[in-house]
Protein backbone atom coordinates (compact mmCIF):
# COMPACT_ATOMS: atom_id res chain seq x y z
CA UNK A 1 0.00 0.00 0.00
CA UNK A 2 3.05 2.34 0.97
CA UNK A 3 4.50 1.67 -2.44
CA UNK A 4 1.16 3.02 -4.16
CA UNK A 5 1.26 5.88 -2.32
CA UNK A 6 4.70 6.90 -3.21
CA UNK A 7 4.19 5.99 -6.86
CA UNK A 8 0.95 8.43 -6.92
CA UNK A 9 2.60 11.01 -4.79
CA UNK A 10 5.66 10.89 -7.55
CA UNK A 11 2.94 11.16 -10.19
CA UNK A 12 0.66 13.82 -8.91
CA UNK A 13 1.67 15.99 -11.83
CA UNK A 14 1.27 14.13 -14.68
CA UNK A 15 -2.40 12.47 -13.09
CA UNK A 16 -3.27 16.44 -12.55
CA UNK A 17 -2.31 17.20 -16.31
CA UNK A 18 -4.28 14.36 -17.82
CA UNK A 19 -7.16 15.30 -15.63
CA UNK A 20 -7.73 19.07 -16.39
CA UNK A 21 -6.63 17.42 -20.10
CA UNK A 22 -9.25 14.77 -19.82
CA UNK A 23 -12.32 18.14 -18.37
CA UNK A 24 -11.37 20.20 -21.07
CA UNK A 25 -11.65 17.61 -24.13
CA UNK A 26 -15.32 16.28 -22.13
CA UNK A 27 -16.52 20.10 -22.12
CA UNK A 28 -15.31 20.68 -25.67
CA UNK A 29 -17.48 17.80 -26.36
CA UNK A 30 -20.37 19.20 -24.28
CA UNK A 31 -20.46 22.57 -26.05
CA UNK A 32 -20.23 21.35 -29.71
CA UNK A 33 -22.91 18.69 -28.99
CA UNK A 34 -25.17 21.18 -27.68
CA UNK A 35 -25.44 18.83 -24.11
CA UNK A 36 -25.25 22.36 -22.24
CA UNK A 37 -28.11 24.34 -20.56
CA UNK A 38 -29.89 27.41 -21.37
CA UNK A 39 -32.41 27.25 -18.94
CA UNK A 40 -33.01 25.93 -15.51
CA UNK A 41 -36.20 25.07 -13.96
CA UNK A 42 -36.44 24.01 -10.85
CA UNK A 43 -32.91 23.27 -10.93
CA UNK A 44 -34.18 20.75 -13.92
CA UNK A 45 -31.69 21.47 -17.12
CA UNK A 46 -32.95 22.29 -20.71
CA UNK A 47 -30.65 21.66 -23.01
CA UNK A 48 -29.45 23.98 -26.18
CA UNK A 49 -29.56 20.53 -28.35
CA UNK A 50 -33.05 20.36 -27.10
CA UNK A 51 -34.03 23.70 -27.67
CA UNK A 52 -32.53 23.86 -31.02
CA UNK A 53 -34.89 20.59 -32.32
CA UNK A 54 -37.56 22.21 -30.85
CA UNK A 55 -36.67 25.07 -33.36
CA UNK A 56 -36.06 23.83 -36.30
CA UNK A 57 -39.39 21.71 -36.01
CA UNK A 58 -41.02 24.75 -35.44
CA UNK A 59 -38.91 26.62 -38.39
CA UNK A 60 -39.62 23.82 -40.79
CA UNK A 61 -43.21 23.30 -40.20
CA UNK A 62 -44.40 27.32 -40.65
CA UNK A 63 -41.98 26.68 -44.08
CA UNK A 64 -43.86 24.15 -44.90
CA UNK A 65 -47.55 25.80 -43.85
CA UNK A 66 -46.82 29.08 -45.39
CA UNK A 67 -45.87 27.21 -49.22
CA UNK A 68 -48.55 25.03 -48.86
CA UNK A 69 -51.22 28.05 -48.45
CA UNK A 70 -48.58 30.34 -49.88
CA UNK A 71 -48.57 33.12 -47.19
CA UNK A 72 -44.67 34.01 -47.74
CA UNK A 73 -45.70 37.40 -46.47
CA UNK A 74 -47.68 36.76 -43.62
CA UNK A 75 -45.85 34.21 -42.22
CA UNK A 76 -42.59 36.37 -42.59
CA UNK A 77 -44.56 39.20 -40.51
CA UNK A 78 -46.41 36.69 -38.01
CA UNK A 79 -43.23 34.88 -37.10
CA UNK A 80 -39.90 36.77 -35.96
CA UNK A 81 -36.97 34.15 -35.54
CA UNK A 82 -36.85 36.34 -31.92
CA UNK A 83 -40.50 36.24 -30.95
CA UNK A 84 -40.13 32.18 -32.33
CA UNK A 85 -37.23 31.66 -30.26
CA UNK A 86 -38.74 33.56 -26.83
CA UNK A 87 -41.71 31.69 -27.77
CA UNK A 88 -40.19 27.85 -27.85
CA UNK A 89 -38.27 29.22 -24.75
CA UNK A 90 -41.17 29.24 -22.85
CA UNK A 91 -43.08 26.38 -23.90
CA UNK A 92 -40.09 24.47 -22.88
CA UNK A 93 -40.24 25.75 -19.57
CA UNK A 94 -44.32 25.11 -19.63
CA UNK A 95 -43.37 21.90 -20.56
CA UNK A 96 -40.50 20.80 -17.75
CA UNK A 97 -43.44 22.63 -15.32
CA UNK A 98 -46.17 20.42 -16.54
CA UNK A 99 -43.64 17.63 -16.57
CA UNK A 100 -42.80 17.61 -12.78
CA UNK A 101 -46.80 18.14 -12.17
CA UNK A 102 -47.43 15.25 -14.25
CA UNK A 103 -44.75 13.09 -12.32
CA UNK A 104 -46.03 14.13 -9.17
CA UNK A 105 -49.76 13.66 -9.72
CA UNK A 106 -49.46 9.76 -11.99
CA UNK A 107 -47.60 8.93 -8.24
CA UNK A 108 -44.49 7.17 -10.70
CA UNK A 109 -46.97 5.71 -13.27
CA UNK A 110 -46.02 8.59 -15.54
CA UNK A 111 -44.27 6.57 -18.10
CA UNK A 112 -47.08 3.83 -18.64
CA UNK A 113 -49.76 6.55 -19.09
CA UNK A 114 -47.33 8.42 -21.72
CA UNK A 115 -47.17 4.95 -23.26
CA UNK A 116 -50.70 4.37 -23.62
CA UNK A 117 -51.54 7.98 -24.81
CA UNK A 118 -48.80 7.98 -27.71
CA UNK A 119 -48.72 4.71 -28.63
CA UNK A 120 -51.56 4.44 -31.25
CA UNK A 121 -49.02 7.13 -33.25
CA UNK A 122 -46.10 4.94 -32.90
CA UNK A 123 -47.83 2.31 -34.37
CA UNK A 124 -49.21 4.18 -37.35
CA UNK A 125 -46.88 4.51 -40.26
CA UNK A 126 -49.04 7.24 -42.10
CA UNK A 127 -48.72 9.20 -39.31
CA UNK A 128 -44.96 8.73 -38.84
CA UNK A 129 -44.65 9.94 -42.77
CA UNK A 130 -46.91 13.03 -42.18
CA UNK A 131 -45.17 14.45 -39.34
CA UNK A 132 -42.22 13.75 -40.96
CA UNK A 133 -42.75 15.47 -44.79
CA UNK A 134 -44.11 18.50 -42.50
CA UNK A 135 -41.57 18.57 -40.02
CA UNK A 136 -38.51 17.97 -41.96
CA UNK A 137 -37.40 15.63 -39.09
CA UNK A 138 -37.27 12.03 -37.90
CA UNK A 139 -40.85 10.62 -35.69
CA UNK A 140 -38.30 10.55 -32.51
CA UNK A 141 -37.59 13.98 -32.63
CA UNK A 142 -41.36 14.87 -32.76
CA UNK A 143 -41.93 12.15 -30.22
CA UNK A 144 -39.85 14.11 -28.14
CA UNK A 145 -40.78 17.67 -28.96
CA UNK A 146 -44.50 17.54 -29.25
CA UNK A 147 -46.22 14.09 -28.76
CA UNK A 148 -44.77 13.09 -24.94
CA UNK A 149 -45.24 17.18 -23.44
CA UNK A 150 -49.27 17.00 -25.21
CA UNK A 151 -49.36 13.70 -23.76
CA UNK A 152 -47.80 14.62 -20.02
CA UNK A 153 -50.03 18.30 -20.68
CA UNK A 154 -53.14 15.79 -21.42
CA UNK A 155 -52.34 13.31 -18.35
CA UNK A 156 -51.80 16.39 -15.79
CA UNK A 157 -55.10 18.42 -17.08
CA UNK A 158 -57.01 15.00 -16.28
CA UNK A 159 -55.44 14.56 -12.89
CA UNK A 160 -56.37 18.19 -11.72
CA UNK A 161 -59.43 18.14 -13.46
CA UNK A 162 -60.50 15.21 -11.05
CA UNK A 163 -59.65 17.72 -8.01
CA UNK A 164 -61.76 21.23 -9.84
CA UNK A 165 -58.67 22.55 -10.59
CA UNK A 166 -58.09 23.90 -14.00
CA UNK A 167 -54.64 23.37 -15.90
CA UNK A 168 -54.10 27.21 -17.13
CA UNK A 169 -54.56 28.21 -13.00
CA UNK A 170 -51.95 25.47 -12.15
CA UNK A 171 -49.62 26.81 -14.65
CA UNK A 172 -50.20 30.24 -13.72
CA UNK A 173 -49.50 29.32 -9.82
CA UNK A 174 -46.50 26.57 -11.09
CA UNK A 175 -44.77 29.73 -13.26
CA UNK A 176 -45.25 31.92 -9.81
CA UNK A 177 -43.84 29.55 -7.52
CA UNK A 178 -40.68 28.30 -9.74
CA UNK A 179 -37.29 29.41 -9.78
CA UNK A 180 -36.36 29.84 -13.69
CA UNK A 181 -32.81 30.55 -14.87
CA UNK A 182 -32.24 31.59 -18.39
CA UNK A 183 -28.69 31.16 -19.35
CA UNK A 184 -28.97 33.56 -22.42
CA UNK A 185 -28.33 37.44 -22.87
CA UNK A 186 -31.49 38.09 -25.13
CA UNK A 187 -33.75 36.92 -22.43
CA UNK A 188 -35.32 36.77 -19.26
CA UNK A 189 -38.29 35.11 -17.43
CA UNK A 190 -40.31 37.57 -15.87
CA UNK A 191 -42.30 35.03 -13.09
CA UNK A 192 -44.92 34.61 -15.95
CA UNK A 193 -43.16 34.34 -19.19
CA UNK A 194 -40.06 34.48 -21.51
CA UNK A 195 -39.51 38.09 -22.66
CA UNK A 196 -36.84 39.60 -24.51
CA UNK A 197 -34.05 41.99 -22.83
Amino acid sequence: MKILGDTIRQYKFYIIFLAVIAAAFLLLFLIQADYYPIVLVNNHPISAREFTRNYQLASMYYRNISKTYNLQNSANEMFQPMEMRASILEQLIEAGLIHEGAEKEADGDIDSLIADKIGKYEQDGEFQKATETLYGSRFEDFKKAVLIPQAERDILAGRLFLRGVGLDKWLEEAKKSSRVIIFSGQFRWNGQGVEGK
